[in-house]
């Protein structure tokens, strides 16, 4: 199913933007399109006739739309690269305002990776954690939710790590009723691994920091970072920290996992030497076997890249 043919295409995800329990498929646009899309479908999904495309005019030619994420409550964060490189929230206009959309500006951005909705100091509201790649102000921070939405109050914006290095994807695993400790996990240039563990026990700066440590990785062996996520992938408990690349040439490495052992985190090969350039990390049990397996996509091996990749986790 191809749904409305465009130019640079960065991201699409799910979102719903009415809040009706139906989803709808934003996507996003930057070279010289610049577009954030609107689909959805009366009918069959399957069906490309059942698919319209609006484009929202907010948005139109604004800036380098990188990626979304759905808040809940037909509320959407957006995230651009510069020129005018921010961080948004995209809503349904009010009834009476003529308008389908709004787009209200939350802050400036050079170049948005990661943007994850995560209650991350424990006040029982989604919080936005984002990645800026580049720029004087690169890092990972946490934009955190006014208390009243009604209020008109600004989200408060709280640095968390890597200021002024190149980060690349993150991911985190939230607390839980049982822990109120969270685990970041960035990618940074080059070869990086980046660890923050937080408390949502907030301190006076609103996030409680706990712990971070960095993990170097041997430039013989793999490329350079590019996207990490967590994953239990030997269903012992503990995650390990799947990893992408770029650059992984002379048979380094595109693609592995890091797995801790006492205190060392080690580097197991998932990918082989196959692939220069990967990009993000989705984990999910595709054959339905009760573990998790890896998919990415990678854009130039052999002129042409490898396309959509899906490693099986050989675990069963």
């Amino acid at each position: 199913l191809t749904l409305h043919g465009t130019a640079s295409v960065e991201d699409a995800t799910w979102v719903d933007m009415n809040d009706d329990g139906q989803w709808e498929l934003l996507s996003c646009t930057e070279g010289h399109d610049q577009q954030l899309r609107l689909h959805s479908f009366a009918g069959n999904p399957r069906q490309p006739s059942a698919w319209q495309t609006q484009s929202i005019a907010q948005a139109h030619r604004m800036t380098r739309w990188m990626f979304a994420q759905s808040l809940g409550s037909g509320q959407v964060v957006v995230g651009s690269k510069d020129p005018h490189g921010m961080l948004g929230l995209l809503k349904l206009g009010l009834a009476d305002s003529g308008d389908s959309f709004t787009l209200v500006p939350l802050t400036s951005a050079q170049w948005i990776m990661s943007i994850c909705a995560v209650d991350i100091n424990g006040d029982d509201q989604l919080d936005i954690l984002y990645s800026d790649r580049k720029g004087t102000k690169s890092g990972i921070y946490a934009l955190l939710a006014p208390p009243d939405e009604e209020s008109g109050a600004e989200w408060r914006k709280i640095p968390l790590g890597c200021l002024g290095q190149e980060v690349m994807f993150l991911d985190i695993e939230s607390h839980t009723k049982h822990s109120s400790v969270s685990e970041i996990v960035v990618a940074v240039k080059t070869r990086d691994v980046f660890i923050l563990r937080t408390d949502a026990s907030p301190d006076v700066s609103g996030v409680g920091k706990r712990s971070e440590s960095m993990i170097r990785l041997d430039d013989r062996h793999v490329g350079t970072m590019k996207a990490v996520r967590f994953a239990d992938l030997d269903l012992d408990g503990s995650n390990e920290i799947v990893v992408t690349c770029e650059g992984a040439t002379h048979d380094r490495s595109g693609v592995f996992y890091l797995r801790k052992k006492l205190s060392q985190w080690n580097a197991h090969d998932i990918s082989g030497p196959a692939g220069i350039k990967f990009d993000r990390i989705e984990v999910l049990d595709l054959d339905a076997d009760g573990d998790l397996d890896v998919l990415t996509c990678e854009e130039r091996f052999a002129g042409r890249g490898l396309g959509v990749i899906w490693y099986e986790n050989p675990l069963r």
